[in-house]
């Protein structure tokens, strides 16, 4: 299985860096259609930027403007998807530090697109197959 993921980037003023909001469009899809998705991850981004500039119309807090700098739409397999802090850093996190109760090391996930949150409420709502959003 793979996903198919929204980012936004936006430089990091105060880190000297960048940072990237993520979400999933697409869960759990079928390798049978990776050529579809792969061909179509143009007209998803463009159709995400164009819910998350509405979604920035009506919320409370606008975000800068010029820290934007881009978004894009991409496939991540179910290694990478699922991956966690734990599967990256197999020697430092040990049982006893999920034994404390803050996080399920099964949803530590090392990258964040998403995983646990459905994003209906910025991206609309359209059911095509495993679609989130």
């Amino acid at each position: 299985m793979f996903h198919v993921v929204y980012s936004r980037h936006y430089w990091d003023y105060e880190g000297q860096g960048t940072f990237a909001n993520t979400w999933t469009l697409y869960r759990n899809v079928d390798y049978s259609q990776i050529c579809l998705m792969s061909d179509n991850c143009a007209e998803l981004k463009e159709k995400a930027d164009k819910d998350y500039a509405k979604y920035e119309t009506t919320k409370d807090h606008e975000s800068d403007p010029d820290q934007f700098y881009m978004s894009e739409v991409y496939i991540v397999d179910d290694k990478d998807y699922f991956r966690t802090y734990k599967d990256e850093h197999p020697d430092v996190l040990s049982d006893s530090y999920y034994a404390k109760g803050l996080v399920p090391k099964e949803e530590d996930y090392y990258n964040d697109y998403g995983q646990k949150c459905l994003m209906r409420h910025i991206l609309g709502s359209v059911k095509i197959g495993h679609k989130i959003w």
